[in-house]
């Protein structure tokens, strides 16, 4: 859960609650902190690293520190990223940007302090990294996710058990026959240069349009509509 400050002035998450942060950064230099919700003026708390947490799917800047035992969301601040807040006697609710009808209400504790639930936190999806050693591909994928290797290069490597244990499995029911790829052979073609005629035109007209002929050729874009015969 997170406490909602209102004499805070910046958004704060303890290090052991990093996981809900978004694109969490370390900072280069350390910020030295005084006078944060439960920090003594005379203390060495400092902010370590900085994100966004996503309240209400609104993303809100935070900092991270490795010192806080506690969350906080100033509530300036989200006043500040489009949130209204209201406070009333025994009550404590937010309304999200471009919500003109839904109000959260927050968690009230004991002590009068109240926090956010997890309900309004959305955390960021962990990264998940397939394992190439769980299946096989086609000799096809194989070339074209090593850079478009040589067929022959490929049939070596099958050859050699370390390239298996890293992953490298090709399907036993790959084809044989000839290795041809669209994309190696439109990289292996070359283009025909291409010699305006040398002859002289006899109208104006005629000049004109080999020269726009000209022109097209010299950028690769070939149209019959300016050629004239």
């Amino acid at each position: 859960m997170i406490l909602l400050d209102g004499g805070a002035n910046v958004c704060c998450i303890r290090g052991a609650d990093a996981d809900l942060v978004f694109n969490a950064e370390r900072l280069e230099k350390p910020i030295s902190v005084e006078g944060v919700h439960g920090t003594p003026e005379d203390s060495k708390v400092k902010l370590d690293g900085f994100g966004s947490i996503c309240l209400c799917g609104v993303y809100i800047p935070v900092f991270i520190s490795q010192h806080l035992t506690q969350n906080i969301v100033s509530d300036g601040v989200l006043v500040d990223q489009g949130f209204k807040v209201r406070k009333e006697k025994g009550k404590v609710q937010i309304q999200p940007p471009g919500k003109a009808t839904t109000w959260r209400e927050l968690h009230l504790d004991s002590d009068g302090r109240a926090y956010l639930g997890e309900d309004m936190i959305t955390r960021p999806v962990p990264v998940q990294i397939k394992d190439l050693k769980l299946g096989m591909a086609s000799r096809e994928l194989w070339h074209a996710r090593l850079g478009h290797r040589a067929y022959s290069y490929l049939d070596a490597m099958s050859r050699f058990p370390q390239y298996a244990e890293a992953g490298f499995k090709v399907e036993p029911s790959s084809r044989r026959g000839p290795d041809t790829c669209d994309t190696c052979l439109l990289a292996k073609s070359t283009k025909c240069h291409f010699h305006p005629p040398r002859s002289r035109a006899e109208e104006p007209e005629e000049a004109s349009a080999r020269l726009r002929w000209c022109m097209d050729t010299s950028t690769g874009l070939f149209s019959s509509r300016v050629r004239r015969s």
